[in-house]
């Protein structure tokens, strides 16, 4: 079992969901949460369709990967996992074509390499 670390716009974007009035978003609360109980349970072994790993996207022994939920829209979240022992989730998006847009990518990966570093110089305790 893995713990998990939510970066504050994961946070704020759960919050949202789970405060909100529409029913759509309690479901989308309620599938985000089990999706997460499976990535703390399975870590580095959770795979598709929950999860997809990002090859292109590794650093300091870490890659890039996207929790897949799948209600009424696809909701990502980018995450990464530390040494096997914490998964770190940076960055919510919906996924609104075939593609995730690269941008979006790009900025989970930048979160990525920034909290690995943070946790490398002690600033950030696992």
């Amino acid at each position: 079992m893995i713990k998990i670390f939510y970066d504050k716009t994961v946070h704020k974007a759960l919050t949202n969901l789970s405060e909100s009035p529409r029913k759509e978003d309690k479901v989308m609360y309620a599938e985000i949460v089990r999706t997460i109980e499976l990535l703390k349970h399975f870590g580095n072994n959770l795979e598709e369709p929950y999860s997809k790993t990002f090859n292109d996207y590794k650093y300091e022994g870490c890659v890039l990967k996207e929790l897949r939920i799948v209600t009424i829209v696809q909701y990502r979240i980018f995450y990464f996992i530390y040494k096997g022992k914490a998964g770190i989730l940076l960055y919510p998006a919906v996924k609104k074509s075939q593609k995730l847009s690269s941008n979006m990518i790009d900025l989970a990966y930048k979160k990525m390499k920034r909290y690995i570093n943070l946790i490398k110089k002690g600033e950030i305790d696992i």
